[in-house]
């Protein structure tokens, strides 16, 4: 048997959003449900419970999820209408709930920044989603239940894929539990809660600018 002498790839943003062609276009499995938008199988049961994604089951009792339900949700949370723009800032989100998270999209939005704001679930999902997406910034919430936020802080400037990455904690500078400045890892910055989004938008215009200049 010949091996395959090719080195694999992560495929681009762009490409794994042209990759949606190869699920079946009519319905998808829960498991590929939860590939695609990166969450867990009990946050596509929440999603389906809710109504943001459209499902059946079958005569046998497996769930399926409707494709297109899918493809409309991965469209409004992963600001698609950016991906033609190659000199873009790509966020990955942890944690957030699903109001928080429509809380943030419609100020990107509003924006009109070349901005892709993405969300994963917890800390077990969060490495997947860095290989998948190779963010410029990771946001966490030190207040979330989801995230133990500075014990992921120190792993993340730790692991290789992320030693370089941005991180941007929301949380309480006078919270006992929050790390002085001096103490803080390189790269890491702290935005006090509750959040300015005109101080987020100018760091991350900042970042926008930044990123132009070292694609020229």
């Amino acid at each position: 048997m010949k091996q395959n002498n090719q080195k694999s790839r992560k495929n681009s943003p762009d490409e794994t959003h042209e990759n949606m062609a190869e699920y079946n276009r009519d319905y998808l499995t829960t498991r590929d449900a939860a590939d695609m938008l990166g969450v867990s199988l009990g946050t596509i049961q929440k999603m389906v419970e809710s109504g943001e994604l459209v499902a059946w089951k079958t005569a046998g009792g497996h769930r399926r999820i409707k494709f297109q339900s899918v493809e409309k949700y991965l469209r409004m949370n992963c600001n698609i209408a950016n991906y033609v723009s190659r000199r873009h800032v790509s966020i990955l989100m942890v944690g957030a709930t699903h109001e928080v998270r429509s809380h943030y999209l419609n100020q990107v939005n509003a924006w009109n920044l070349p901005l892709r704001l993405h969300f994963v679930d917890d800390e077990f999902h969060l490495l997947m989603r860095v290989l998948q997406l190779n963010p410029d910034i990771i946001l966490l919430d030190a207040d979330s239940e989801y995230c133990p936020c500075w014990r992921m802080v120190s792993s993340l400037r730790s692991h290789e894929l992320t030693g370089n990455t941005d991180v941007l904690v929301l949380g309480d500078a006078k919270v006992e539990t929050t790390p002085t400045l001096s103490d803080m890892p390189y790269g890491v910055v702290v935005f006090p809660k509750p959040l300015s989004f005109e101080l987020l938008r100018g760091y991350l215009s900042a970042k926008i600018a930044a990123k132009l200049n070292d694609t020229r």
